[in-house]
């Protein structure tokens, strides 16, 4: 039997380590956080052994330790804390990196940003102090990657850290591929479509939709909701229409600030600041005819899979690869550039076989790839020499 140990350092999202249970692998949860009660009862419900260790430098040495007991070891969340970590392990230890996304997207976010969105971020002048500033951090991050201390990810390191890890765990491979161009990239995982089977169990034709759109899953710049806006404030036949956007999470920012400015132009606009629970996010979802996310990376696949399951028309960016993995599932997927003309022409929604159709197309994507399969790929790599 196989030892893998999962590292994570946000408890919401310890329930993905669970895929990898089976009587061949013996998982381990270390948790970096704080050891309360609170944490200890969440931790007991995903019934997988854990470990608390306290978030502190001086713990690294432990967890090196402690890591180096299994057969392999999955990275959750590449903070410094856990490249630390990694590039401390016995090189024998097999390592696998669950990407989160962010953590490399940062590094070429003008790639993933509109040209309306990237002209919002803040700009350093450039002063003589600044380009003091900046040749004096460049010459110290370039010591620090030299001497193997330097433990933020960017563009001059990205390919020593990754060489360390056997495989990456991404949703599909046409993420894979796009990233690919950009950055040097171990082997292949793909993750399966959906964490819990009561996805499939849920999904549902509806046939009485609200006039009701769906704008991005968060605050974040990665949705690129100026240009959703515009469209929307462009369109004729829009006043009959609620717009919801999701804004419960992202920095507050001149961004975020001139995304509510100009929510507040468009009529029955409404801006969902407070986080949702599971039941109160799913009835929006069954309420609305349609979602659109504008972004240009793999992102919001949890808001795009309760859109698959309520039967909503999706609206996505054809820059993203989601868009280009969706369709190659056979899911019937919009582009944004046609949301103009179908406000205008009152087609925002799907019709009941058109939602049949994906809910299809989504249940066999998910039974095309069972856990078994994302298994033997885990233990093949476990296996490697």
């Amino acid at each position: 039997m196989y030892k893998l140990l999962h590292i994570h350092h946000n408890i919401v999202f310890i329930d993905h380590s669970r895929r990898y249970v089976c009587e061949n692998i013996h998982n381990e949860v270390l948790f970096i956080g704080v050891n309360n009660e609170e944490n200890v009862a969440k931790l007991k419900k995903y019934g997988i052994d854990f470990k608390i260790i306290e978030k502190s430098k001086e713990n690294i040495k432990s967890i090196v330790e402690h890591a180096n007991k299994f057969h392999g070891v999955v990275f959750n969340d590449p903070t410094e804390m856990e490249i630390q970590i990694l590039l401390q392990l016995n090189p024998k230890i097999k390592t696998f990196l669950k990407l989160f996304g962010a953590e490399l997207y940062m590094i070429c976010a003008d790639k993933f940003l509109s040209e309306k969105t990237w002209q919002l971020q803040p700009k350093i002048q450039p002063t003589l102090i600044n380009k003091i500033k900046r040749l004096y951090h460049f010459f110290k991050r370039q010591l620090k990657i030299l001497l193997n201390k330097e433990y933020s990810v960017k563009l001059d390191n990205q390919k020593i850290i990754y060489q360390r890890l056997d495989a990456i765990l991404i949703m599909s491979k046409y993420e894979y591929d796009d990233l690919n161009k950009l950055f040097y990239l171990p082997k292949l995982i793909e993750r399966q479509f959906i964490d819990q089977i009561n996805d499939i169990n849920e999904c549902k034709v509806i046939s009485q939709k609200e006039n009701k759109i769906i704008i991005g899953n968060s605050g974040h710049r990665w949705n690129n909701h100026i240009d959703v806006l515009d469209i929307i404030k462009n369109s004729e036949n829009k006043d009959n229409i609620e717009f919801h956007l999701f804004f419960s999470y992202g920095t507050e920012s001149f961004y975020s600030q001139k995304v509510k400015s100009l929510a507040q132009e468009i009529k029955h606009t409404y801006l969902i600041e407070e986080f949702l629970d599971k039941d109160e996010f799913e009835l929006i979802y069954t309420q609305a005819a349609a979602l659109i996310i504008n972004s240009y990376r793999q992102h919001a696949v949890g808001n795009i899979i309760a859109a698959i399951k309520y039967g909503c028309k999706i609206y996505l960016s054809k820059r993203s690869s989601t868009y280009h993995w969706l369709l190659s599932k056979g899911i019937i997927i919009s582009e944004i550039d046609n949301l103009k003309n179908d406000i205008e022409n009152k087609n925002i929604k799907l019709s009941v076989e058109e939602q049949q159709h994906n809910i299809d197309c989504f249940v066999k994507a998910v039974n095309d790839y069972p856990v078994k399969k994302f298994i033997n790929n885990v233990i093949a790599v476990l296996e490697e020499k």
